[in-house]
């Protein structure tokens, strides 16, 4: 008896523990960010979650504007979105790879290197890429 009454202990721990959202044991480990899209303990507008060192993690992200092209109004390594045109999704700073179709769904924002010059972003494989620029969080 004793030893059933531990087991459903034992089981219904282990129902609870892996009932708590991102940030648990049973739902924080990952391989890549597409395993990180279940909820969070973060409740905002726009969240992100991605795939960081065999964990998921989440932030809320915020809205941004470029409107100087040199200029990025994100912080933090974080790039924001905004390419002129958003309509669905508004532009937000973000950790992770921007994707595209073609160039022009790439940011506005072209940092300048260190002669002041400024280059052209790409749409390579579905993902934007600028010359000596890394997303924060890389193409996972």
């Amino acid at each position: 008896m004793a030893g059933s009454i531990s087991r459903c202990l034992q089981v219904a721990v282990a129902l609870l523990i892996c009932s708590i959202p991102l940030g648990s044991a049973c739902h924080n480990e990952c391989s890549r960010n597409s395993d990180c899209n279940g909820g969070s303990e973060k409740s905002c507008a726009m969240r992100e979650t991605w795939c960081e060192s065999g964990q998921c993690q989440a932030q809320c992200s915020q809205l941004c504007t470029t409107d100087v092209s040199d200029i990025n109004s994100c912080s933090g390594g974080l790039i924001c979105t905004d390419n002129g045109q958003q309509m669905q999704i508004p532009a937000h700073c973000t950790v992770l790879s921007i994707s595209c179709t073609v160039a022009t769904d790439c940011p506005l924002y072209r940092p300048a290197d260190d002669a002041g010059a400024q280059q052209d972003w790409t749409c390579s494989g579905g993902i934007c890429s600028y010359p000596g620029l890394n997303y924060a969080m890389g193409q996972q």
